[in-house]
């Protein structure tokens, strides 16, 4: 976000530029930041009727853009392309001044814009005002936002003619003759009378005595000390900035929509970035937040951590950013060239279970279970093992649990998500149970164009709730009894025939969670599985005995391993 806001002139609301700004953090004299963006959406797909934007004085180069290949040309207009102009920013560090310089400029093509006297410079950002660009920032927890201390403010009202001046005038003469006269109330008054006579010994007039104001008596006074209050029950007035942190974020979005309204109404445009715009809101209010930084934009911007707010989007419209070694790759969710998938499995992913997934995709490593019991299990294992944390959880590495996403696979179809988000994910890790359709899917898998780099089965003939029973450990002294009372009557069926004849109850798999949550051996297994998917890797240590590669099913690209159930 403080890339496009230095790229479109909102410098003040970007971090200040040093030297981590620069890749490694020594910039040298010939070192860049160099940063550009097309601007499109021009009234015209003529360059003549914009003469302002293209000019061989203060403009730039016409190029085409095609919105389905992407693809960014000069000279003849292709079919399916639309007019744009190129911009780009560049900075780098005068070592000699101890400075850093840049430039905003009209991009003509690669060079050194501080070497090159050709280009044509964004002087005084004019260009830039016709865009209605604006940024809301993280940082928005200034509880004057709304007052006319703030520049923003300010120019909200400057901007739609809205200051009340002849009003503020007459606040101002009415506050110079306060009638309560706060010096002459007892006991103040002895005080000020003598203070009176010891300044009349310094001050020849005898006339000049102390008096007390709300405000110093001027224009300035009074817009300073203006405050806004929020009117609740029984007519009792609150300052805003003795509401909560989530109210007093709200001011910043709620001017800039002033901003918006206003551009709207008289057809100019406006473009809003949004960074985190959930901070400080509880959940129920980001679908209204979304709906009103969308309804009021010609094109917004969100950058967001919260899968609450991703999923308002549509899946097309949802951008994963990955960086990868300092290189920075943006893929949608779903390309706006694709349709949904047909099948009802892989639809789901991206309706009912956008959220799941979105969150899944905010981790590193994700792992692709074989279906939705599967899915269920390890965010439970993952959630009882972080729950159980105490004191000693920083005392060595294996004391910690470790987190990564899980997609929620639906009906099996773990191939099928697989081959769907194996883009999306630099480490995405099937993982299938070792029974026949296990075998079948691990096959399909590595037949795959683009096979997983490594693949986790439960083991030969197991399933997942083997791991499960693995974990509780059932034949331990009174633990069975003790499940039974949990869970329900085994009938003489193990723990895992158990879970396996009632995949679908849920409510069992939760009570089953929280029985290994409260016995420190089960939080130890199913911390050790759970650390050991993250760190499959490299396995080190106990990680080892867990984990068992299989030569014959491996291949050059794919490593499958197998879970082995030692005895711990």
């Amino acid at each position: 976000m403080d890339a496009i806001g230095v790229l479109l002139g909102r410098d003040r609301l970007a971090r200040s530029m040093g030297d981590y700004d620069f890749f490694g953090g020594d910039p040298k004299p010939e070192d860049r930041i160099f940063i550009k963006g097309l601007l499109t959406g021009f009234a015209d797909e003529s360059p003549q009727a914009s003469p302002d934007w293209f000019n061989d004085n203060s403009g730039g180069i016409p190029v085409w853009f095609n919105p389905q290949t992407k693809v960014v040309t000069k000279g003849e207009q292709p079919p399916d392309s639309v007019l744009g102009v190129e911009i780009a920013f560049c900075a780098r560090l005068d070592v000699d001044d101890l400075e850093y310089e840049s430039i905003r400029y009209f991009y003509s093509g690669e060079g050194d814009p501080f070497e090159d006297t050709a280009i044509n410079i964004l002087k005084g950002h004019t260009h830039l005002k016709e865009l209605g660009f604006y940024l809301l920032p993280a940082k928005r927890t200034w509880d004057r936002t709304m007052t006319f201390n703030s520049e923003l403010f300010r120019r909200v009202l400057k901007f739609q003619e809205a200051v009340p001046g002849q009003t503020v005038v007459n606040l101002r003469n009415d506050l110079r003759n306060d009638g309560n006269k706060i010096e002459e109330q007892e006991p103040l008054d002895a005080i000020i009378g003598r203070l009176n006579l010891e300044l009349s010994g310094f001050v020849t007039d005898d006339g000049k005595n102390i008096t007390f104001l709300p405000t110093q008596g001027d224009i300035q006074g009074v817009l300073d000390n203006l405050t806004p209050f929020i009117e609740a029950t029984d007519n009792v007035k609150i300052p805003v900035s003795k509401h909560g942190s989530g109210l007093i974020s709200l001011q910043t979005l709620l001017l800039l929509l002033e901003f918006g309204r206003y551009r709207n109404e008289n057809g100019k445009n406006f473009f809003l970035c949004a960074e985190e715009p959930e901070l400080h809101l509880q959940p129920g209010l980001h679908r209204r937040l979304v709906g009103r930084i969308r309804g009021l934009g010609n094109q917004t911007l969100t950058t967001t951590h919260s899968p609450e707010i991703a999923t308002y989007y549509k899946p097309d419209e949802i951008l994963i950013l990955n960086n990868r070694d300092g290189v920075l790759s943006v893929t949608p969710l779903l390309a706006e060239s694709e349709t949904p998938p047909e099948s009802n499995s892989l639809m789901r992913l991206y309706t009912l279970y956008r959220k799941e997934v979105c969150e899944a995709l905010m981790n590193k490593k994700v792992i692709v279970p074989e279906g939705a019991t599967d899915f269920r299990w390890l965010k439970l294992l993952i959630s009882a093992s972080t729950t159980a944390e105490g004191w000693e959880a920083y005392n060595t590495a294996s004391d910690r649990t470790k987190s990564f996403g899980i997609i929620p696979t639906q009906n099996s179809h773990v191939v099928g998500t697989y081959s769907r988000f194996k883009d999306l994910i630099e480490d995405a890790i099937p993982l299938v149970d070792g029974d026949a359709a296990g075998r079948k899917y691990v096959k399909q898998l590595l037949a795959d164009e683009t096979p997983p780099k490594i693949i986790l089965s439960m083991g030969a003939d197991q399933e997942l709730e083997d791991l499960v029973s693995w974990i509780v450990k059932p034949e331990k002294g009174e633990r069975l009894a003790e499940l039974e009372k949990v869970l329900a009557p085994f009938e003489g069926q193990t723990l895992r025939n158990f879970l396996h004849g009632n995949k679908s109850h849920w409510g069992y798999q939760d009570s089953l969670a929280d029985y290994i949550l409260r016995n420190e051996d089960c939080v130890k297994r199913a911390r050790l599985f759970v650390n050991s998917v993250y760190s499959i890797e490299n396995l080190e240590g106990d990680y080892g005995l867990l984990w068992l590669q299989d030569d014959d099913m491996s291949t050059g690209n794919s490593i499958l391993y197998n879970f082995q159930y030692p005895e711990l």
